[in-house]
């Protein structure tokens, strides 16, 4: 954080619980909760938050959820109640939240590395972190999944996510042209290094998301949503849907990142043109690589040097940042491994520490390795296996689908989520717009398939004899 943040951005967190139940006072359920939460990671202060006694930090990430929710208690509880939760990858949650506790009856020792000494986990630290992952991935995970539930919704959701890519990228052009200054105007500081911002001789925009880097994934996602309509042949207002893709894909170009501008090169095209269940292929195969991916770096099995190769021949200096985050990978591997299961716990027990001086020598990019690092294995497969549920079981029941428009725009959201998720490996900008994604992917798929069953046409016997 660079500045101090102004009063109005501490009103502006609260005023979000008020925005977000008139929303529901006024808009359809799903679309309420859509826009509450993808508005506030989308406006709301970045590095700002409240700090209560037992509870994580009480930031842009909890409150866009948490903002939805309460408007959904006071105008929707019918859809809360119905829901029930714990259903189905929400359990994975649960487990997450009850290995917190292991994690810290396992690391019952203080930490000394040189000037530098690390406290004992405790049992409070314990349900510290069994609070977090209630709240900042199992909220926003199940209101996706509550309110999201018919074919319906799921074309709403996709239509929410390219007009928002669309409104955005009016505040990103205006950041190219006079420099990402909007967090700084508003709320009176900047989120992140500004240096960080120059990019080929202009500026990378950050508007109001923690990094440059978030704000084009986003822009990437909002395209794959609008070629995904296009695809169904859907006008947002009054313009056609593949123009807006278009537009969106000149956005990406503009942000200046060339991870998403590579992911965009290959999946905006397989999105607009590919057959779903070869998209779903695709996503399978990004599921796996996820899933393999830390297996494969403790091994020495991932092929650095061939990608090193090729960023040195697009661009000398993202070849050596990427190289610092794989040196950096390998420290905090070693280190994972010496507690594998569980992990090493909080208080940055996890990092890597200059034995004599106790100086801090790690830079944790990846969400990956916080999470393995910190809550080990079990960690891991609990909170990435929260985001990889929902595509796989897209994958599992596709052929059981029966409308050719679903099946595109089921197999959109599938690799909008998996694109969200393959972006944790190299960064650590896992947000609730994120888990609601997920969520709702993993609501409409059943959904859907009921729907189906209840639309499925009587047989012919069946007919004659209610007619008689």
């Amino acid at each position: 954080m660079l500045g101090e943040p102004n009063s109005l951005a501490y009103i502006a967190l609260i005023l979000w619980f008020a925005v977000s139940a008139a929303m529901f006072a006024v808009l359809r359920p799903a679309a309420a909760a859509a826009i509450a939460v993808v508005g506030g990671v989308m406006f709301l202060p970045e590095r700002v938050s409240f700090d209560f006694a037992a509870l994580p930090p009480v930031n842009k990430q909890l409150i866009a959820p948490g903002g939805a929710f309460v408007g959904a208690l006071i105008f929707s509880r019918r859809k809360i109640i119905s829901a029930r939760v714990g259903r189905g990858g929400e359990a994975l949650v649960l487990v997450l939240a009850a290995t917190a506790l292991v994690t810290a009856l396992r690391n019952p020792d203080p930490l000394t590395y040189g000037a530098t000494h690390l406290p004992a986990m405790s049992l409070y630290d314990g349900v510290s972190l069994a609070v977090r992952d209630v709240l900042y991935l199992g909220l926003p995970f199940f209101l996706g999944r509550a309110f999201f539930r018919t074919s319906r919704d799921l074309q709403l959701l996709i239509v929410i996510m390219a007009v928002a890519g669309v409104f955005y990228s009016l505040l990103i052009l205006y950041e190219i042209r006079m420099a990402p200054v909007l967090h700084k105007k508003i709320y009176g500081f900047h989120q992140h290094a500004f240096i960080q911002t120059l990019r080929f001789g202009g500026y990378r925009p950050m508007v109001f998301m923690a990094h440059g880097l978030l704000v084009a994934i986003f822009v990437l996602v909002s395209g794959l949503a609008a070629t995904g309509l296009s695809r169904v042949r859907r006008y947002l207002v009054v313009v056609p849907a593949r123009l807006v893709a278009l537009y969106l894909a000149f956005i990406l170009v503009m942000c200046k990142s060339l991870g998403a501008l590579l992911y965009g090169a290959v999946l905006l095209p397989l999105t607009a043109f590919a057959r779903p269940s070869l998209i779903m292929r695709v996503v399978v195969v990004l599921l796996g690589l996820i899933m393999a991916y830390p297996a494969l770096r403790a091994t020495d099995l991932f092929p650095t040097e061939v990608m090193l190769g090729v960023a040195d021949r697009i661009e000398p200096k993202r070849a050596e940042s990427l190289r610092g985050r794989f040196v950096n990978e390998e420290l905090l591997v070693e280190k994972a491994r010496a507690r594998i299961w569980f992990g090493w716990g909080a208080h940055g027990r996890a990092r890597v520490y200059d034995p004599e001086t106790g100086r801090d020598l790690s830079t944790t990019d990846g969400y990956w390795i916080i999470q393995m690092g910190s809550r080990g294995i079990f960690g891991f497969v609990c909170a990435f296996g929260l985001l990889l549920y929902p595509p796989l079981a897209v994958n599992r029941r596709l052929r059981r689908i029966r409308s050719p428009h679903d099946k595109i725009l089921l197999a959109t959201l599938s690799l909008v989520v998996i694109v969200f998720t393959t972006d944790l490996l190299p960064n650590a900008f896992l947000t609730s717009h994120h888990l609601f994604l997920a969520g709702a992917l993993a609501g409409v798929l059943p959904g859907i398939l009921r729907q189906q069953r209840v639309a499925r046409p009587k047989p012919r016997a069946e007919k004659r004899l209610s007619r008689s």
